[in-house]
């Protein structure tokens, strides 16, 4: 699931069409942590319109090292936390997820509370001048990442509120 196609339309309040996208989820595992540092594009990596975006959490969590605990973001800031952008590096959308390595401070010792959690968490909208957009992890040392149980590394989905499905 390193990036899936979209293109179920529905209705919006209003009569307004909106489009799912699809989702996107990094295929770093054992073996390929460094893969965390690469994007994971949404649609394919094709080219998205502009438009009012809603990006949503799925599924999954992850670890910034096996001796914490697990979260989606490292800490709230963001210096250390998972994006939606245009290439590795680019910054454009803190994605929704909860902060925290610790238990106790945002991070869960379980898996599944950890993916419960952020799961009650609302999505974000945001304006998007069109192109490509994939989810990437800013982290300064990929290597001693733990990926999610059962290749359960977080997961966004995407859509477009205010335009149809090409």
């Amino acid at each position: 699931m390193a990036g899936s196609g979209g293109g179920a339309a529905g209705a919006n309040q209003g009569g307004a069409t909106t489009c799912e996208v699809g989702e996107a989820q990094n295929p770093a595992a054992p073996g390929s942590l460094n893969l965390f540092g690469q994007i994971a594009y949404f649609d394919l990596g094709a080219a998205l319109p502009a438009g009012h975006y809603r990006v949503t959490y799925v599924d999954g969590c992850g670890k910034y090292s096996s001796a914490q605990a697990w979260a989606i973001h490292a800490y709230a800031d963001g210096s250390i936390a998972w994006w939606l952008g245009s290439t590795s590096g680019n910054k454009l959308v803190l994605l929704p997820g909860t902060s925290g390595i610790f238990e106790g401070q945002g991070g869960y010792t379980d898996f599944e509370a950890c993916v419960a959690a952020n799961a009650l968490l609302a999505p974000i909208e945001f304006d998007f001048a069109g192109g490509v957009l994939g989810v990437w992890v800013s982290d300064d040392n990929y290597y001693d990442n733990v990926a999610g149980l059962n290749g359960r590394n977080p997961v966004w989905k995407l859509t477009l509120l205010n335009g149809a499905c090409d």
